[in-house]
């Protein structure tokens, strides 16, 4: 097995900043080119005459190429070029963004949205790889949950422009204006990691890393295998498919759940979704202040957000149906709790296994875990709530929020060892 190579780490502000905004604003840009389906969901519905279940399925290819594209390419990942790997993803979804604003029929959807699915999975192990890669160890951390943010910010942005396309012209200029946008960034990361990397090859150093227990410490010899079974990825991923049920579940459908709740217009709907991305920051910065204040284990911290969204859920079946804005408020409060459970598991635990340089792997595998769950839920939530009601599916959201919180308990005194042990 090839051994590690030693990176050299970027000691100037300025250029470790242009390294996180240049992730950032990629990341960003992802969610504008795979919400937007979503985010357009209520109106497709009624505008190109399809079921909710044809529709949770265009959304469930896309998941499900996602999900698997993330297991690929984060093994990938750790092999390749991160600047080439983000640029190809970012272009091919752009692309595809135009043809789904052309398509008309629900197969030619599907297939179209399975093939963003999955170049957008070649987008955030890289991100990952880069920050392991050349950002000292005191600063990965802060910026792979600052960087949590441009999911926020990014379903904040998608849902809007969805709503301004739709009220001005239709659901098809929402992928026109994501996939113009994509191109854009696109070239500015091509142009601005290049710069990074130059800079990095000439002035940056190597940081000595911290001496490995022998007796716990996987080193670069080690298979990802054997570093799975001594974190507990097993149980983990199985958690955050639960948190990926909720997380991406949840959002699909919100709009739809107020539209034929409340008895408004699809872009209504849209705009009081909008409520959520919001609140979804809170998500990220608190559990990372949790975290590192009080719980010490992500997994520990992961399984309070799931009590959180137990209490949400219970709270919007019992008076959620009284108040649009009370119901969206209990949803924002399931979905933030989500974000920060996606804060720990996909942006936090991978940067624990750079020492062995395989941090994009692990990130992928559970990368690939959260869209296993919401394939599930994006078919699985339209067909359910079409044939039992949302109360009933309700019911199911906090079922699956109970696994999670059973799984985080369970798995949280291994990973504290894996933690601390890679430190």
């Amino acid at each position: 097995m090839a051994q590690i190579t030693e990176k050299k780490k970027i000691t100037d502000s300025r250029i470790a900043a242009l390294l996180f905004w240049l992730c950032w604003l990629a990341y960003f840009c992802t969610y504008i080119g795979r919400l937007n389906y979503n985010a357009s969901i209520a109106e497709i519905l009624q505008a190109e005459n399809i079921t909710k279940a044809q529709a949770g399925l265009i959304s469930t290819c896309s998941f499900f190429t996602y999900g698997i594209g993330q297991l690929c390419n984060g093994m990938v990942s750790d092999r390749v070029s991160s600047k080439w790997m983000m640029f190809i993803g970012l272009a091919v979804s752009a692309t595809v963004n135009i043809f789904m604003g052309m398509a008309h029929s629900v197969t030619f959807m599907t297939v179209l949205w399975g093939i963003n699915g999955f170049a957008q999975s070649m987008t955030w192990s890289p991100i990952i790889k880069l920050f392991s890669d050349y950002l000292p160890a005191r600063d990965r951390v802060k910026a792979s949950v600052n960087i949590s943010t441009s999911g926020a910010l990014g379903t904040l942005v998608s849902y809007l422009l969805a709503a301004v396309c739709i009220a001005i012209i239709n659901w098809r200029a929402t992928f026109f204006s994501a996939a113009i946008f994509m191109f854009i960034v696109a070239a500015i990361w091509f142009v601005g990691l290049t710069k990074v990397e130059r800079y990095s090859e000439r002035y940056g150093v190597v940081e000595e890393e911290a001496p490995m227990d022998p007796d716990f410490i996987p080193n670069d010899n080690v298979s990802f295998r054997r570093l799975m079974m001594a974190s507990g990825m097993l149980f983990i991923g199985i958690a955050v498919i639960m948190h990926g049920i909720l997380k991406d579940g949840v959002t699909t459908w919100v709009p739809t759940y107020i539209s034929e709740i409340f008895q408004m217009g699809s872009s209504t709907s849209i705009l009081a979704t909008t409520l959520l991305p919001i609140i979804n920051l809170s998500g990220v910065y608190a559990a990372s202040w949790l975290n590192r204040k009080y719980f010490k284990n992500e997994m520990l911290t992961s399984g309070f957000f799931f009590v959180l969204a137990v209490a949400a859920l219970l709270c919007l079946i019992w008076f959620g149906e009284a108040n649009v804005i009370l119901a969206v408020l209990l949803l924002a409060i399931t979905t933030s709790s989500m974000i920060g459970i996606n804060t720990m598991t996909i942006s936090v635990i991978p940067l624990y296994f750079a020492k062995s340089g395989k941090s994009a792997s692990a990130t992928g595998v559970l990368n690939s875990f959260t869209y296993i769950g919401s394939a599930v839920s994006s078919y699985g939530i339209g067909a359910i709530s079409g044939a039992m009601g949302w109360n009933f599916t309700i019911g199911v959201w906090i079922g699956i929020a109970v696994i999670g919180l059973v799984l985080c308990i369970a798995t949280s005194r291994r990973w504290i060892r894996f933690k601390n042990a890679n430190a």
